[in-house]
């Protein structure tokens, strides 16, 4: 047994649980990232995983070493678990120097001297290793405090939202050089985050979290993909969504024949759609498909006219559309049987902007059409 193993963790404040029985289990060289909303409960999760706080119920292992037993009280003290930690703030010490920094943890400082330099090289700090942490931009700090974690050769890295701090414009290219490193070092790595794109992007596993319990475990294309809820299916940003009756396992949604087998006959039950599983056309055309689409089967002919599925419709007409660059988001209204229509958002890939009152056709991609019962 290798990596870490956390068995059964619960934790509460003042009385109040805020993890409840959770579990985890981080393979060497795997990235996991605990995913949630402020308050579920992932960064008190991790600060126990790694001795922060005294754990209170379950066992924490690294590899075949118990390092914490609620049952018996025995809580190894961080600094004995030979683990790293990088937090929010990065906390460097601002009388050394970027060298320094990272070499402070480890004995003796020569061991770690020719790949500090590398790895220097490769984070693109070479030029800054006798200079103070008080001269570097953000981005570059937060590259020596993760250094500085790595360079003592954990068993385990935590990392508690580790780029919140950082400008949109160099996330992504630290991201990308700090899961570069992370890879090559082999550590297992538990990482928290609130930022789903962040999480889809350097985990391999993704470790949802609600109201201190795990409701779901996968990998990204899974979680994205294949949500067991319409919580997990929230995360990833605005979700269109309506309410439908199952008939014979399926659903008529406004925008097609969605397939519902799995529901009993009758059961009340919410679709969900996110804007990029939509397409839309412009009337008389044929909305681009892309490559594993499965769209949607349309409403079969004997459907009655004005029912809201899109084959019986002259089109959508369109609310507003806007450019956001590498795509466009349109709005557009969808009879639903009342005297409001519901209105809909798309993210087309690329410039597509019709006019505000124009009328759009529609169809929607079964694979990222989510249906669930409501309660």
């Amino acid at each position: 047994m290798s990596g870490l193993h956390v068995s059964n963790l619960s934790h509460a404040f003042h009385g109040d649980d805020v993890v409840r029985g959770v579990s985890v289990f981080v393979r060497p060289g795997e990235l996991v990232c605990l995913l949630g909303p402020s308050g579920c409960g992932k960064t008190t999760l991790l600060r126990v995983a790694a001795g922060l706080e005294d754990l209170q119920k379950g066992e924490v292992h690294l590899g075949e070493r118990l390092v914490a037993s609620g049952a018996t009280g025995f809580n190894l003290p961080p600094e004995k678990r030979g683990i790293g930690l990088m937090f929010q703030d990065y906390a460097l010490f601002p009388h050394l120097t970027v060298a320094e920094n990272i070499l402070f943890g480890v004995k003796p400082k020569s061991r770690r001297q020719a790949w500090m330099e590398g790895a220097l090289e490769q984070m693109g700090l070479a030029a800054f290793a006798e200079t103070y942490p008080h001269t570097l931009s953000g981005g570059q700090q937060q590259r020596v405090a993760l250094l500085r974690a790595i360079a003592p050769e954990p068993s385990v890295l935590f990392l508690d939202e580790p780029f919140s701090g950082l400008d949109v414009t160099r996330r992504a290219d630290i991201r990308t050089q700090t899961l570069n490193l992370l890879k090559e070092t082999g550590v297992a790595t538990l990482m928290v985050t609130h930022d789903p794109e962040e999480a889809m992007f350097m985990a391999d596993r993704i470790l949802v979290m609600n109201h201190g319990r795990m409701v779901q475990d996968g990998s990204p294309d899974d979680i994205y993909f294949r949500p067991n809820s319409a919580f997990v299916t929230d995360l990833f940003g605005a979700v269109n969504r309506w309410a439908g009756i199952v008939t014979g396992g399926q659903i008529n949604s406004p925008l097609g024949i969605i397939e519902a087998s799995s529901f009993n006959e009758g059961q009340r039950v919410q679709v969900l759609i996110r804007p990029d599983g939509i397409r839309l056309a412009a009337p008389g055309t044929q909305p681009a498909e892309i490559a594993g689409d499965a769209p949607c089967r349309p409403a079969p002919p004997s459907v009655p006219a004005g029912s809201p599925v899109t084959q019986r419709q002259p089109g959508f007409v369109v609310v507003r559309a806007r450019s956001l660059g590498r795509a466009s988001q349109v709005a557009f209204r969808v009879p639903n049987g009342t005297a409001e229509d519901t209105v809909m958002e798309a993210r087309i890939p690329g410039r597509f902007l019709p006019q505000a009152g124009s009328l759009v056709w529609a169809t929607v991609n079964a694979r990222e059409a989510h249906v669930f019962a409501i309660d």
